[in-house]
């Protein structure tokens, strides 16, 4: 039996470090920590990195939280992080960012990964939809047939389709990335269910720099979500649906380009099935699905689901360590699929915070660094 991880193996808060920025931005699961003018320079310099010189950066580090229905949850142990989630995220996406660019399809926002928890990246401008491509009838789109709807996303969907089974049709199903306020037939809510029409109609308001870019943008994300698709069934799996983040990026003639950016078709953006389970009339999945359900069986259904309930819902999060039994699985399953797609295993992780450090100081991105880096 392996022993139980260890709080250093586990990298849980990511907006302390003593990076040298001047904006930081922190998400779920990400902080990015945007560099200064002189610090971005000296680094496309040094580095060699094929952009502007004057192109911002930032360093992106990538947490092993685990977040579900808004909430941050946590094990016994005191593990406030999953082990290698956060390796095996940016190791797929990574890898998958690589793909798309080599095939000509999109460009990505990542310039050298010098940890495995870390990135240097473009900062681009986001959008501020994002573009979720569906496959099956599953999750949120079930729910909402099942009640009758037959019209979403701008397109009608025929009677008599059964839960988890291909859709007539790849489904382009937008929403809208963080809360959107003032603007017409769109609630003011995180997550709000796009027809592409209303991010026409209101493109400056998503960052679009003109409606019809919009078309370019739906265009680029299917060739992707085929590409993916394609990857996935390479190694048996099933990509069920994944949602993609986009940004405008100003390119060395000033004109504004769309890029891929934050993470793509990882188990935290998608739903990946096995495929001979699923041939078996069963699903297996190598994703945050799995936990979503776990916790869905286990604890009060109503509380996790009920969108006023979400001040109890977190708080209760909080209170309440889940068992390293579900912690261990959600390992294990990320990290299996990460091994599956990029052909070796993970990196191991001994002290996830003193190696990013290190790594960091050696590109001289630190306030201070009293103790000098060891040579690599």
């Amino acid at each position: 039996m392996l022993p139980p991880p260890q709080a250093a193996q586990i990298l849980a808060i990511t907006d302390d470090l003593p990076i040298r920025h001047h904006i930081l931005h922190k998400g779920k699961v990400r902080a990015l920590y945007h560099l200064s003018p002189e610090d971005s320079t000296r680094l496309i310099q040094q580095r060699g990195y094929n952009v502007p010189l004057t192109q911002p950066l930032g360093v992106m580090v990538t947490s092993d939280r685990l977040s579900a229905f808004d909430c941050l949850w946590h094990a016994e142990g005191g593990l406030y992080g999953v082990p290698n989630k956060g390796a095996a995220l940016n190791a797929i996406a990574y890898h998958l960012f690589q793909r798309l660019q080599e095939a000509d399809i999109a460009q990505h926002h990542i310039l050298e990964a010098p940890h495995p928890l870390v990135w240097i990246v473009c900062v681009a401008k986001p959008l501020r939809f994002e573009g979720i491509f569906r496959r099956y009838i599953t999750g949120s789109l079930w729910r909402a047939y099942q009640q009758g709807q037959r019209h979403l996303y701008g397109v009608h969907l025929p009677d008599g389709l059964q839960p988890n089974q291909p859709l007539p049709t790849l489904l382009f199903t937008p929403s809208t990335k963080g809360t959107l306020l003032g603007l017409q037939g769109i609630p003011e809510t995180e997550d709000a269910p796009l027809q592409p029409d209303q991010i026409r109609a209101h493109y400056d308001a998503f960052g679009l720099p003109s409606p019809d870019i919009l078309d370019h943008a739906q265009d680029l994300l299917q060739k992707a979500f085929l590409f993916l698709e394609k990857s996935y069934k390479q190694i048996g799996q099933i990509l069920v649906d994944t949602k993609f983040e986009l940004g405008m990026l100003q390119t060395s003639s000033g004109s504004p380009t769309l890029i891929l950016m934050d993470e793509i078709a990882t188990p935290d953006a998608s739903r990946i099935w096995d495929q001979e389970a699923y041939q078996r009339g069963e699903i297996f999945d190598y994703c945050k699905e799995h936990f979503r359900q776990t916790l869905l069986h286990h604890l009060d259904r109503e509380l996790l689901l009920d969108p006023s309930r979400l001040s109890e819902r977190k708080a209760y999060a909080a209170q309440h360590p889940l068992p390293l039994a579900w912690w261990l699985d959600v390992s294990k399953r990320y990290a299996t699929l990460a091994q599956k797609l990029i052909g070796r295993p993970l990196p191991s992780i001994h002290d996830a915070r003193a190696e990013i450090l290190e790594s960091l100081a050696q590109m001289d991105l630190l306030l201070a660094h009293p103790n000098p880096p060891k040579d690599r």
